[in-house]
């Protein structure tokens, strides 16, 4: 009788993982579209915003962060995609097969993302400051930047958490991108515009602390953000997490 030979099974690594899951975003066609597309309007917007702004406002600071307003949209919708696109191409058997740590992967999968929209985020930034430099403004301005990285770099990763946690939540691109996109913007505005309720506007609306941000400006008042993203984000990521984790592969 032949001895039967051990087989290591080694572990995969949280690194590993995440390495994975960024291959796959960028694998994705449509992502691949998106990042391109993102990467034109942030040109257009950059050269837009910088050239209509009145000489004597044009700074390092505007023409840097200008390239920035379409992600306030797009980088949403590329949370939707990741989260909603190996379930659309019937692709997660494969990964589920090959890494049954569902949770994992799907944490590695928003790390992941996080890790292309402040890549995103940079190249944008990088872009606007080639574009100020080119429109002549004094490059020794962008010495108050780095105080206001921190807003921006956390304003893009709760972007994409936004998008992925409604996505994960719904697993429907169209369901999800409407979600964040139009009934995100509209509710606020529709409660705003109710006097009995208007008071509860600050606290679904997530689009204006997270723009301000995205401007490399702190909330005034933290407190109607946080519940807005507790409600947008938090308890949609819970439900992702849960509907990653139990749906039916085959």
């Amino acid at each position: 009788m032949t001895a039967m030979t051990a087989v290591t099974v080694r572990p995969i690594s949280p690194l590993g993982r995440i390495g994975s899951e960024f291959r796959k975003l960028v694998d994705f066609r449509s992502a691949r579209i998106l990042f391109l597309a993102a990467l034109v309007l942030q040109v257009l917007f950059g050269i837009l915003i910088y050239f209509t702004s009145p000489v004597e406002a044009r700074s390092m600071m505007i023409a840097a962060s200008a390239p920035l307003v379409p992600l306030i949209f797009l980088v949403p919708i590329m949370g939707v995609l990741f989260a909603v696109d190996e379930w659309r191409q019937k692709t997660v058997m494969i990964t589920y097969v090959q890494d049954s740590n569902r949770t994992a992967v799907f944490v590695a999968k928003l790390i992941a993302g996080s890790l292309l929209a402040l890549a995103l985020g940079a190249a944008g930034m990088i872009l606007g400051t080639v574009i100020g430099i080119i429109g002549g403004s004094d490059i020794g301005d962008l010495g108050t930047l780095p105080g206001t990285l921190a807003p921006i770099a956390l304003s893009l990763v709760l972007h994409l958490l936004l998008g992925a946690a409604v996505g994960g939540a719904t697993l429907s691109v169209v369901f999800g991108i409407v979600m964040v996109l139009v009934v995100g913007q509209l509710l606020p505005q529709l409660l705003g515009s109710i006097e009995a309720v208007a008071w509860l506007a600050p606290y679904v609306n997530f689009m204006e602390p997270l723009s301000l941000m995205l401007n490399g400006q702190w909330p005034e008042d933290p407190g109607p953000a946080l519940v807005a993203l507790t409600l947008w984000m938090v308890i949609p990521l819970g439900i992702a997490i849960w509907r990653n984790g139990t749906k039916d592969i085959s």
